[in-house]
This record gives structure tokens, sequence and C-alpha cells, in this order.
């Protein structure tokens, strides 16, 4: 369930980034329980890619919830389905690894892009992140641009 304080949309008419041509306005699901990793990166985004809609759940169950269109996020005007997922690879309810596959098995989901971010992105957890169907696994203490580069990919690549 999303909290008024996770719910965030940046107003998109008056700001620019070096990205806003050639994307229209996408939502990413966020999936991570630690608010001071929520607030950093959403004004990460604020201030870089303005045109990137955050939206943040805490937990699997959550994110299960929010990709299924429940309870409140049924609104799909107000709640639009994720271009992409990022997802903390640990989580409550179970692992960003175990959302991804859970992702990867509906067909509604299936394509959606995942990344999962860890700790360290050591290669035990890079094998595990694409054995469970994940497009790329990060390190949370990357920088930040490389993480929006890889946004930025999958989504171009991605049919509207």
């Amino acid at each position: 369930m999303l909290t008024p304080i996770q719910k965030f949309s940046p107003s998109l008419q008056t700001s620019h980034s070096q990205f806003a041509t050639p994307l229209q306005m996408k939502t990413i699901l966020y999936v991570e329980d630690d608010e001071h990793d929520v607030f950093f990166l959403k004004r990460a985004f604020r201030t870089q890619a303005p045109e990137l809609r955050i939206e943040n759940v805490t937990s699997v169950a959550d994110a299960i919830e929010y990709l299924g269109g429940q309870r409140e996020s049924a609104n799909r005007k107000e709640f639009p389905f994720p271009d992409l997922v990022i997802s903390d690879v640990t989580i409550p309810g179970g692992s960003g690894f175990e959302l991804v596959r859970w992702i990867r098995q509906k067909p509604e989901c299936s394509k959606l892009p995942v990344i999962p971010l860890t700790g360290t992105a050591e290669e035990l957890q890079v094998e595990h992140a694409q054995a469970s169907g994940a497009d790329f696994c990060l390190e949370k203490s990357i920088d930040f641009q490389a993480l929006l580069a890889k946004i930025h990919k999958l989504l171009e690549s991605r049919p509207n």
C-alpha cells in the first residue's frame, strides 16, 4: 500500500532534462523499504530525469499488488502500470530476485524490464539476477548516471 510520502509525481510542465525529448512520461515502480534510499533516488530523478515518474512500494506483496492493479493501484490514471521495475534485492516479504521470477511468470508483466539493486554487485549476485530473469543487476552505491543510462537503454528498447 502506498503512503502519501511514497506517492511522487514531479511537475513535468516546466522541467527538462537531456533525456526528455526521446522519451514520453514513463513510470518506474521502485520496490524499496529504506526511506533514505527512496528519498535520495527520488531526489536524483526529480533533478536529473523529471520525465520519469517514481512510484514506491515497500515489499514484494505491495509490488505484486501494484502490478496486478489491486486496491488503490486499480486506478491506473493515478497509478499507471510501470514501464520498468527497480527493486532492492533484500526487501520485506521475499527478495528482489523472487519478485523478478514472479514478474517473468505473469504474461501481462513478462516483458517488463527489471533492475535489481544489491549492496554489492558480486559475481554470485549478478548470476542470481540473470538466472531470475533480470535485465541488469546493479550495486546500490553505483553512480546515479550509470543507473539512469541503464534505465534509458531499457526504456528506449521497449515497444510502447
